[in-house]
């Protein structure tokens, strides 16, 4: 009986969102026995974000999507209504708090002369927090993983993929504007990990590239059943 492939894709804000997303404010706490950067290569101590998530509202004006992300972190906010058929493709999420407020005036993006009206459904919206707690292990040998930066003095390690699929933007100076990049994932590259485990979480992480968000192509198909919005996929690896 032929084993069936298991395609692992990257969770991700699709490229140019066309909803609101935020900012976020989270507090952070020592976990580990230094507490100054390292002198090589000024790594900060390690640390872990405490809860509740907190965030501001970035480009509150435009609607809000089933998935709400935060330019740049790892942190991943979803509605109420989007987390229960969440949770039942992927057992291993927790959900967590989030406390939400509008924008400061450094920072809105919001126009001069519209009122706090238009936010209304900024204090009306009911968002949680998705904790991913599976880390799933990695073929080492088969994946195409790299690192990219060693420190001697406090052992931090930083890895990249390459080969997979990606969306990017380059400024093209003929037509003065930036271009879409789209690549897709080489054959024979990514990460590959433990089928069934990655099976079993549904969403999960690894240790190499910690701050991406993965999921199996049954969460995938699941999540585009369902209609869920501001989600994109990229293809980045296979179960074996």
């Amino acid at each position: 009986m032929a084993v069936q492939t298991v395609i692992v894709y990257r969770i991700c804000e699709p490229y140019e969102s066309i909803y609101a997303s935020f900012l976020g404010l989270g507090e952070y706490e020592e976990v580990g026995e230094r507490v100054d950067l390292c002198p090589t290569c000024g790594n900060p101590p390690a640390s872990q974000r405490t809860s509740p998530l907190r965030l501001e509202w970035d480009r509150p004006m435009l609607p809000l999507g089933d998935f709400v992300w935060d330019f740049g972190r790892q942190d991943l906010v979803v509605q109420k209504d989007a987390f229960l058929p969440l949770k039942e493709l992927c057992p291993s999420i927790c959900a967590g708090s989030v406390y939400a407020k509008k924008p400061e005036s450094r920072r809105r993006s919001i126009t001069s002369g519209e009122s706090d009206s238009h936010l209304a459904w900024v204090k009306q919206v009911h968002l949680i927090e998705v904790w991913i707690t599976t880390f799933v292990p990695v073929d080492e040998k088969r994946s195409s993983i790299r690192v990219v930066r060693s420190c001697k003095t406090c052992g931090r390690i930083r890895h990249t993929v390459e080969g997979v699929e990606s969306i990017t933007s380059r400024y093209d100076p003929q037509a003065a504007n930036l271009k879409k990049i789209h690549d897709r994932r080489k054959s024979g590259a990514g990460v590959y990990v433990d089928a069934k485990q990655a099976t079993k979480a549904g969403m999960f992480r690894v240790r190499a590239v910690p701050w991406w968000i993965l999921c199996t192509d049954r969460v995938r198909e699941g999540i585009e059943e369902k209609r869920l919005t501001n989600v994109a996929f990229l293809e980045v690896g296979e179960g074996t």
